[in-house]
């Protein structure tokens, strides 16, 4: 976890005095996709099984007879996800 590591943030070619970090990873260590898949996954699950979420009909184009539309409600890549 980052801990002690203080930060500053440019702001329109302006950097801020330090700010202290107090929660989270420093990019690329290898635990914040572990964390993040064990914390993601339930919200993920909770969309995919709520029927008030009807996602995204996506239509087949074959001949007939034809298939039901297929629904998407989250689509998942790493540690970025786009919900409809």
């Amino acid at each position: 976890m980052m801990t002690l590591n203080p930060i500053r943030i440019n702001v329109n070619g302006y950097f801020t005095n330090q700010v202290p970090k107090l929660k989270g990873f420093k990019q690329g260590d290898p635990m914040s996709c572990i964390c993040y898949d064990l914390a993601f996954e339930p919200f993920k699950q909770s969309i995919i099984q709520d029927p008030d979420f009807h996602g995204y009909q996506l239509r087949q184009h074959q001949p007939p007879p034809e298939q039901p539309p297929i629904s998407t409600k989250i689509l998942c890549s790493a540690d970025d996800a786009l919900v409809f």
